[in-house]
């Protein structure tokens, strides 16, 4: 990041993480305060991300990535409805693209609306928009503005998608803190009531984009390929600490068309495809391919 020319204050989150985990890693035991557990999983769980991150940067500046890292270093260690996690979440879906060996760009001199990263494909093109809302509401409402990007006016597209990091949704109903996403107890994880919610949560994006009672994309969203939806929880056994489980969870829901669309249905189910394989590459637990026919 230095060789980027990257700004990173001592007071800035990075370094933060990496004076939480010097702290705990020659200690005999882990501390009893909750908050203090759960810092030090938001620390561990950055430093994965920041490490992944990092493992794809080129050597070259690219000038809308470095703009995101510079945002991504800062923020406050576990506040993560900030725009500082939000850049976090965005950086980590291209480390996952550039991993899945898709040809990932980005946009130079943007004007107006424009994805996150575009992918390659021979001629064809396809704009992925990455979005990290920190409500339900705001998750439906960042659709449409999400739509908008992912259908330039500027450029020719060939179809997108868009990928959520709903991490900051889960527990919304039982809480309103961030912690939600970092789980103690005692025992395995309850897994399954876990997958139920971010199932719940993908529908209610899902049914934003397409029509369910006439089985047909919404007017408007129709160059939407796909959307991926993904959630980390960081789940830490009191029965044992010295074992931190992450868990990243994964659920593509790719929109196909018509029989005889093959064309689009080709390129839902490479696009679909090339996410999954990339957050796979980085680990994660899948929930099952989905996929919607339009009929």
């Amino acid at each position: 990041m230095r060789n980027w020319g990257i700004r990173i204050p001592g007071n800035a989150r990075l370094p933060t993480i990496v004076r939480v985990l010097r702290e705990i890693a020659p200690r005999d035991t882990f501390p009893e305060s909750r908050s203090e557990l759960i810092r030090i999983a938001h620390a561990v769980r950055d430093a994965q991300e920041f490490t992944e991150i990092g493992w794809v940067l080129p050597e070259g500046r690219l000038e809308p990535v470095y703009k995101s890292l510079q945002k991504a270093v800062f923020g406050v260690l576990g506040q993560t409805r900030s725009p500082a996690y939000q850049s976090q979440s965005e950086l980590w879906v291209g480390a996952a693209l550039v991993r899945s060996g898709a040809s990932v760009g980005v946009v130079n001199n943007p004007q107006g609306k424009h994805p996150d990263f575009v992918l390659r494909r021979g001629r064809e093109l396809f704009p992925v928009e990455v979005k990290r809302p920190n409500t339900m509401n705001h998750a439906q409402d960042l659709v449409s503005g999400a739509a908008r990007q992912l259908l330039s006016p500027r450029r020719k597209y060939d179809g997108g998608a868009l990928v959520v990091d709903l991490t900051d949704c889960l527990g919304l109903e039982d809480r309103r803190d961030a912690a939600s996403a970092i789980r103690l107890g005692t025992g395995p994880p309850d897994l399954n009531s876990f997958q139920a919610e971010v199932r719940k949560l993908t529908n209610i994006l899902h049914n934003k984009v397409f029509d369910a009672s006439s089985e047909q994309m919404r007017e408007r969203r129709r160059h939407i390929f796909g959307v991926t939806t993904f959630v980390r929880m960081t789940w830490w056994d009191f029965s044992d600490l010295s074992q931190i489980h992450p868990y990243r969870f994964v659920l593509p829901v790719s929109y196909l068309g018509r029989l005889s669309e093959v064309r689009r249905r080709s390129r839902a189910r490479w696009l679909a495809g090339l996410i999954d394989r990339g957050v796979g590459e980085t680990g994660h637990q899948d929930l099952g391919k989905r996929e919607v026919t339009l009929h």
